[in-house]
């Protein structure tokens, strides 16, 4: 009994001190007393999961994979392109790719004044500022403007300009030919860094298509090689000119119709009403553009049956995607086209107020070298009068003396008659 009592105190001794332990980490943080405040900011304390360079200074991340790898003077095959690089998630770089497109050696700014300077693009500030929303304006003037003030161009390759560029033929297949997204255009003045760093003038068309986890090679086996125009790739977002919108950075309309497919995978259902399509739409988007009502009346249920199916989404067509990816985002510019400025008539009348003003100049000028060549004339006037002055002066001396004389030879003669 003894023995079973002690071991028990050993017990509640031991609890105690315990007790007391807990109650002392919790009323002591990083060794400060919680009647002393608490610390702000509170101390990072690092773990074990967190990747190198978790909240450190950019730079602190993890060292690099190693070299980008190079491929030059070549391509690879849609199907390598996939397995060796897409697959992996691993970049690479193609050098003296796209010599033959027509566009590296024509894109000077006077041929594209020349040629489309009437095409709408997107317009931001090199120097980042999110309160400045994208402006829409003719690429005419913006040429005009942009080596004088902070401004670039990131928009959609107007469908005019694709001709002119080449596309690689690592994605003409299977489900990169599916998936290619939009391409854009950037051109700037220089000093910033995109794809390249810039110093100078720079100009850069980029092709995006979105990443998937699967690869169909349908078709690659007959893919083309050689040449081929951005014009012949079946990009879904593009811009011809009189477009409502510039649609720049909206969805992968392949995206969307998996989004609309989720409901058939999640749920053992084969049809979707109104009242479920209004349900799981607040999961697709929470700023829509347009009623989702009108959108699954008008994009969904194309035939009016009041319902839509696995199949229907299947084979929605590309432009009804499309106006749904819109419905569900903001615009990324101005849906007004660009007013049409007419650049000539305003460089003419620049041109005119600049002889104007260099006339007046001119005749101030001249002007001004008259008054002055008529100060000189007064003051030479005012010399010679001063002169003549002095001359007059000098004879009416000499006539005194004269006359000074005469009266004194008068007065001795008389002196001498006298």
């Amino acid at each position: 009994l003894q023995v079973v009592v002690s071991f028990a105190k050993a017990s509640v001794m031991k609890l105690l001190i315990f007790l007391a332990l807990l109650v002392l980490q919790f009323c002591l943080i990083d060794g400060t007393s919680v009647t002393d405040g608490p610390i702000f900011p509170p101390p990072y304390r690092p773990w074990r999961t967190n990747p190198p360079g978790h909240l450190k200074n950019f730079g602190h991340q993890r060292p690099p994979d190693g070299p980008v790898r190079p491929y030059i003077d070549r391509f690879l095959h849609p199907v390598d392109f996939w397995e060796y690089h897409v697959k992996n998630r691993l970049p690479l770089v193609y050098r003296n790719a796209i010599n033959r497109s027509p566009a590296i050696k024509l894109w000077t700014d006077e041929y594209l004044l020349k040629n489309y300077g009437n095409l709408d693009v997107l317009v931001e500030r090199k120097v980042e500022n999110r309160s400045y929303s994208p402006k829409r304006m003719v690429l005419k003037g913006f040429l005009n403007q942009y080596k004088k003030e902070d401004i670039y161009v990131v928009s959609v390759l107007p469908d005019a300009m694709r001709p002119e560029v080449q596309i690689i033929p690592s994605v003409l297949c299977g489900t990169f030919k599916t998936y290619l997204q939009e391409t854009n255009l950037w051109i700037g003045s220089g000093g910033y860094i995109h794809q390249v760093r810039s110093y100078k003038r720079s100009i850069s068309v980029t092709t995006l298509f979105s990443p998937t986890s699967f690869f169909n090679s349908s078709g690659c086996e007959n893919v083309n090689m050689d040449y081929l125009p951005m014009s012949e790739a079946p990009i879904h977002w593009t811009y011809k000119e009189g477009d409502r919108t510039i649609d720049l950075g909206y969805k992968n309309v392949m995206v969307v119709r998996n989004n609309l497919l989720e409901p058939f995978v999640e749920r053992p259902i084969k049809r979707i009403y109104l009242k479920n399509f209004l349900q799981f739409s607040k999961g697709l988007s929470d700023s829509w553009q347009t009623d989702e009502r009108k959108v699954f009346k008008t994009y969904l249920d194309i035939n009016g049956k009041g319902y839509y199916t696995k199949e229907d989404v299947l084979n929605l067509p590309i432009e009804n995607l499309k106006a749904i990816a819109r419905a569900m985002e903001d615009p990324a510019g101005p849906l007004e086209a660009a007013p049409k400025i007419e650049w000539e008539r305003l460089l003419k009348e620049s041109l005119a107020k600049e002889e104007e003003e260099r006339k007046r100049m001119q005749e101030e000028e001249e002007e001004g070298r008259d008054s002055m060549d008529n100060n000189d004339e007064d003051e030479m006037e005012n010399e010679d009068e001063d002169a003549l002055f002095d001359d007059d002066n000098d004879d009416d001396e000499e006539a005194y003396d004269d006359e000074d004389k005469a009266s004194q030879g008068k007065q001795q003669h008389s002196h001498q008659e006298l």
